[in-house]
């Protein structure tokens, strides 16, 4: 009959399919077709294939196949707050029944992974066993005692193991319980406190801390070179001056403190940049803070003026040295003119006798 089905859905291997569900009055093609039992496909126009047989771990068992989808092997999905019925198997899941219901569903909570259905409160709450309610716990232990890991209540506290004689139990608020510490003049010593003996030992930071020549300084017990600490920026550049100043123009003197050759005429100057520093000479350093000596431009200016002022000052002397003795010798001259004029005068006849 399978091979007198008309519908192209069906037309792959119609030998491994069956109906699916019932159809409806009239109409043949509205029945479903699925594979048949032990067979699978994901979609309707694949062949129907065989289901596997894996090999399933501990902890997984086989789930079936069914027409839609293939065997596989999948983990057991245990009882988390549930309690279990029957344990997972290589053929089947975990079954799983209810606890039971929390007064405090918010605070309690069902602990079942070592014992079945215990109950248990959510942190920091602790279970009162008496009431079988969640309390919130303010006390704190004595010195010398430690909450139990299950204790029946906020107040139950067990008595901490034995300590060793010359010592104290710790009453700090934050200590931790069953904690303690040796007496005054005493040391720890294999478990037990025993009275120090005072020995002069140097201390050991001392002894591992080498001493580092000038220009070096100490990175993790270790001399490193100045230039090499700016790396490790244990030092910055711009504290240090340039390294090609060593040792012409800069020398150190302890560590990577440092200073210019003052003997030799070199002075510490900050580079334009204020990354480094830098030695440069007295006299490039004074041309560089106090510019150009042009004092000369003034002086020569001023012997300049003091020349012209004392060449006009013989002019003016030569004038007046030579013009005055020509002045009294145009007066003597004019003098002279006058008084031969008026003898002139003097001697001659009038005007009209002379007619």
């Amino acid at each position: 009959m399978a091979e007198q089905w008309p519908w192209p859905w069906t037309t792959p291997q119609p030998q491994l399919l069956e109906f699916g569900s019932p159809g409806i009055v009239d109409k043949p093609k509205s029945c479903s077709v699925r594979c048949r039992e032990g067979y699978f496909r994901l979609t309707d126009s694949q062949n129907c294939r065989r289901h596997s047989t894996p090999l399933c771990v501990p902890g997984q068992y086989l789930r079936a196949g069914s027409p839609t989808r293939d065997a596989a092997c999948v983990p057991c999905s245990g009882c988390p707050g549930q309690r279990t019925l029957v344990k997972c198997s290589s053929t089947a899941d975990d079954n799983c029944t209810s606890c039971g219901v929390l007064a405090q569903p918010e605070l309690q909570r069902w602990e079942t992974r070592d014992t079945p259905c215990e109950l248990a409160c959510r942190e920091p709450w602790q279970l009162n066993r008496v009431t079988l309610l969640c309390e919130l716990c303010s006390t704190k232990c004595e010195p010398g005692w430690t909450y139990p890991q299950r204790p029946d209540n906020c107040s139950h506290c067990d008595e901490c193991p034995p300590k060793p004689a010359n010592s104290t139990w710790l009453d700090q608020e934050d200590r931790y319980d069953c904690t303690w510490e040796c007496e005054p003049q005493h040391t720890l010593l294999h478990e037990a406190c025993s009275p120090s003996i005072p020995v002069d030992i140097p201390r050991t930071y001392e002894l591992l801390q080498p001493k580092c020549l000038p220009g070096h300084m100490l990175v993790d017990f270790k001399c490193t070179e100045c230039f090499e600490a700016v790396k490790l920026r244990r030092v910055k550049q711009s504290d240090l001056p340039l390294q090609s100043d060593f040792p012409t123009s800069a020398m150190w003197l302890a560590g990577c403190h440092w200073q210019c050759k003052h003997v030799l005429g070199w002075t510490a100057m900050r580079l334009e940049s204020s990354t480094a520093w830098t030695c440069v000479r007295d006299t490039r350093r004074n041309l560089i803070l106090e510019g150009t000596n042009d004092a000369w431009i003034d002086s020569s200016q001023h012997s300049s003026l003091g020349s012209q002022s004392t060449h006009s000052l013989i002019y003016y002397l030569v004038v007046l040295l030579v013009g005055i003795p020509l002045l009294m010798l145009k007066l003597s001259l004019l003098v002279q003119c006058v008084r031969q004029c008026k003898r002139v005068d003097a001697g001659a006849p009038p005007a009209a006798a002379h007619t």
